[in-house]
């Protein structure tokens, strides 16, 4: 059973780090302002929701635990701990930076865990990435009509399986 502890402190930021990463460039991939809004808040609360997902993995379990400990730790330093990458000018800046930084998290748990535990950290990315995307209906008018998922957050879902390596099908 592997837990963030297996990892180097390199890796832990790695694997700990992209589940949040990746839910804020799937919130910033459509660009809908009050649906952005909808989507970050709802990036701690599908990162939370692994737990129930995945109630008997232990990497899981250690990851959510040392985010919630971080988030404690750092409360009075969110600022600081959300400060953007002086790199990322666009959100499809943003979205290579996550999805380079989610491919070397996989590799890391790909090396230390086992097949199991990697198919479930790989699921519970894809799981966030999905609950963010649809979080907020796109286009529309004061969230009447419109979408659940955007064409371009459609695309992001398409980028985030491919790097996860997990099959995937668009939403209709």
């Amino acid at each position: 059973m592997t837990t963030i502890t297996d990892f180097t402190p390199e890796e832990q930021a790695q694997v700990s780090t992209a589940p949040f990463n990746l839910g804020m460039a799937m919130a910033m991939s459509s660009g809908s302002g009050l649906g952005t809004i909808k989507e970050a808040v709802k990036v701690a609360q599908a990162t939370i929701a692994g737990r129930a997902a995945f109630p008997n993995s232990t990497l899981i379990g250690s990851l959510i635990s040392a985010l919630e400990t971080r988030v404690k730790e750092n409360r009075d330093n969110v600022q600081e701990m959300l400060k953007p990458d002086p790199s990322v000018k666009s959100p499809e800046d943003l979205a290579n930076l996550v999805l380079d930084g989610v491919g070397k998290a996989v590799a890391a748990v790909t090396a230390k865990a086992s097949a199991e535990e990697t198919g479930e950290y790989k699921q519970w990315l894809m799981q966030i990435a999905q609950m963010v995307a649809g979080a907020a209906t796109e286009g529309g008018f004061l969230g009447i009509g419109g979408q659940q998922f955007s064409d371009p957050e459609k695309a992001m879902l398409q980028r985030v399986a491919t790097a996860l390596g997990v099959t995937y099908t668009p939403p209709a």
